[in-house]
């Protein structure tokens, strides 16, 4: 308030001593013109506009009150024409140049009042400048920024800065662009001011809201190249994101796939537990993951690894869901093929020794708790050796699968038969109700196994021995049954070939 009223009193002295000059300079007032021309001088003390960069003004000023002050004391009584013009002209000069200063005076109050309305706490930068791109005004906040730019308050703005300032001069309008000034990026606004030769500017440091962009941006680029399928959901399930291999993978397209619940896929392979203990875990961990079937657009269930995590607020709540899955058939058939072929024999397909043994296991288990008995066959061609000798590996390779074809024809669907090696087969009965059941298969099987093959038109002869060995009477476990089935074979051999021989303990004093 101190300060309005000073200002208001300055202004009034100025105007004033402005009157009271021109009216000794016109009318020649009979009042001291040294005197009144001394008071332009002091004018420039009462208004207070004294400043360094004005120095040049005030002491023309001076000059010319003390030479009026001077020429009317010099002059003679009467006055010297000459004189008069000179005292005259000295003191339009002075009334001059003081008004000058009072001009600027009130353009520098004027530009105070102007600045005063910066908010000097304003966290973003805030400049004024001219048109040519000097800066006028500087607040606190546009430290950092000046600093990068290695410009300050009076120094010049450069590069496409300067190059909007003149565009926003020139069109009257505010523009708005983007500005990166070494490592930080801004968002600039530049407005000319209203009723003034200057223009604003008013930054904002956007370089965290440019990082997380340009994130958020890799992240889109990232999900839409994936060969995985990504599905965002919200809280209640909504589907509120998909990428392009989600469609790929399920058929369904993102216009179709938004807005749907993501029970959309389900297969109906899976009962209310399996989704229980799934959410369960989500909700316990954040995150699950494992294999579950679902369904494509075309009605086809198919397996698919997948893996959910939760998204949550900073309350802690969960409001979104995401969720990548890959489509895992290709995986689940290499596994089964790796699996059959750890487990079956490459030449025929039969049950390998391994598969074999843990099919024997089983049967045990169920054999001990019904209390009913099994036998194991075990089973080599007579004459194999001289046909693939003679023949070769590839006709002797053909002769072991039509002995395999001839050998599954003879069983039933619950035995079991297996290929050991080479001309070596096995074979499981399960549920045998006496020896008379054993004996008829082991005949049929010789009946079978020993007509005749025919390979390129040549007739092969080959023919089965056999050794049985039964649970419980022969032995107990896997192995001890599988090693007496293998004595009585050789027995078989010894007598003759082309036979079956019952496993008997005086088979084991004999050996081989």
């Amino acid at each position: 308030m101190a300060f309005y009223y000073a200002d208001t009193i300055k202004r009034s002295l100025t105007l004033v001593v402005i009157v009271l000059s021109f009216a000794i300079f016109i009318w020649d007032i009979n009042v001291s013109l040294g005197v009144a021309t001394g008071v332009l001088y002091v004018a420039p003390v009462f208004i207070g506009i004294w400043s360094r960069q004005r120095w040049m003004v005030f002491i023309i000023a001076a000059a010319c009150s003390i030479l009026t002050i001077i020429g009317y004391f010099l002059s003679p009584e009467g006055g010297i024409p000459w004189m008069s013009v000179a005292n005259r002209i000295l003191s339009l000069m002075a009334i001059w140049f003081t008004a000058g200063l009072a001009y600027v005076n009130q353009r520098m109050e004027r530009e105070k009042q102007i600045l005063s309305l910066f908010p000097e706490e304003n966290p973003n930068p805030v400049l004024r400048v001219r048109s040519d791109g000097r800066i006028l005004y500087a607040n606190p906040a546009s430290g950092p920024m000046l600093n990068s730019l290695e410009c300050h308050v009076g120094g010049y703005l450069q590069g496409d800065c300067l190059s909007k300032i003149r565009q926003a001069s020139e069109s009257g309008s505010p523009i708005e662009f983007e500005y990166k000034v070494k490592a930080n990026t801004y968002s600039v606004q530049v407005s000319p001011a209203t009723n003034e030769a200057a223009l604003f500017i008013y930054a904002v440091d956007i370089t965290e809201r440019k990082r997380a962009e340009e994130e958020a941006s890799l992240a889109v680029r990232i999900f839409r190249h994936m060969k995985e399928a990504v599905m965002v959901t919200d809280g209640a399930g909504t589907i509120k994101y998909v990428n392009p291999a989600f469609t790929w993978i399920t058929g369904y397209t993102a216009e179709e796939a938004i807005g749907k619940g993501s029970r959309l896929m389900k297969s109906g392979r899976h009962g209310p537990e399996f989704y229980k203990a799934m959410w369960d875990t989500i909700n316990e961990r954040g995150e699950w993951s494992g294999e579950i079937w679902n369904r494509r657009k075309n009605g086809e269930v198919y397996p698919q690894r997948l893996t959910i995590t939760s998204i949550s607020s900073p309350a802690g709540l969960a409001t979104q869901y995401a969720a990548i899955f890959f489509d895992i058939t290709d995986l689940k058939k290499q596994e089964q093929e790796a699996n059959y072929h750890a487990y079956h024999d490459s030449l025929t397909g039969l049950p390998n020794r391994t598969l074999f043994v843990d099919r024997l296991k089983l049967a045990l288990s169920r054999a001990r708790r019904n209390s009913s008995m099994l036998a194991i066959m075990f089973m080599d061609m007579d004459g194999f050796k001289r046909v693939n000798d003679g023949y070769g590996h590839a006709t002797g390779d053909l002769l072991l699968k039509g002995v395999a074809m001839r050998l599954v024809g003879c069983l039933r669907e619950s035995d079991t038969v297996a290929r050991f090696g080479g001309d070596e087969f096995t074979i499981l009965l399960e549920d045998i109700k006496d020896m008379g059941e054993v004996s008829r298969l082991a005949e049929k099987i010789i009946c079978n196994l020993s007509e005749t093959y025919l390979h390129e038109g040549q007739p092969l002869m080959i023919t089965p021995s056999l050794g049985v060995a039964i649970y419980p009477a022969s032995a107990d476990g896997e192995y001890e049954l599988l090693k007496k089935a293998d004595s009585a074979l050789y027995a078989a051999k010894r007598s003759g070939k082309r036979c079956f021989k019952l496993y008997s303990a005086r088979m084991d004093r004999q050996g081989r």
